[in-house]
């Protein structure tokens, strides 16, 4: 299964991405617990991008997914400044919430959603974050 989507980079389009996700996984014959990972993982994925990429100002989100042999990966590009958010430390979570600094807690969230996380600069120059989820089929 292979398929993709675009869309404009704002915070309404989440639930666009998220219900993409749940319903070409989902028709793929995915099991839910594989599906719900990735759909919080390319959720959260996504807000970074808006919120803290694009810094809520006009660009677009690609989706790419594919699922093949046990593995489903997400890929995920855009053309807001260049981020790595695997170079990021790990979120302290040895502290109460209040007592953290803000920001750092989606790169955890999606580590823990997802087998692996990989970054490259694109060709184009843009930034493409990749999500790795195996799965019993």
């Amino acid at each position: 299964m292979q398929a993709g989507l675009t869309v404009q980079a704002a915070r309404e389009n989440l639930v666009v991405l998220r219900d993409f996700v749940c319903a070409r996984l989902g028709a793929a014959g995915i099991p839910t617990s594989a599906i719900d990972d990735v759909v919080q993982a390319v959720d959260e994925a996504a807000c970074n991008i808006i919120t803290h990429g694009y810094q809520s100002q006009p660009g677009s989100i690609r989706l790419e997914l594919v699922c093949d042999g046990g593995t489903i990966t997400a890929r995920l590009t855009d053309q807001a400044p260049l981020f790595d958010p695997t170079q990021l430390p790990p979120a302290k979570k040895d502290r109460p919430p209040e007592e953290r600094a803000a920001g750092g807690m989606g790169v955890l969230l999606m580590r823990a959603m997802v087998d692996s996380i990989s970054y490259r600069v694109t060709d184009e120059g843009g930034n493409e974050l990749t999500l790795q989820k195996s799965y019993q089929p």
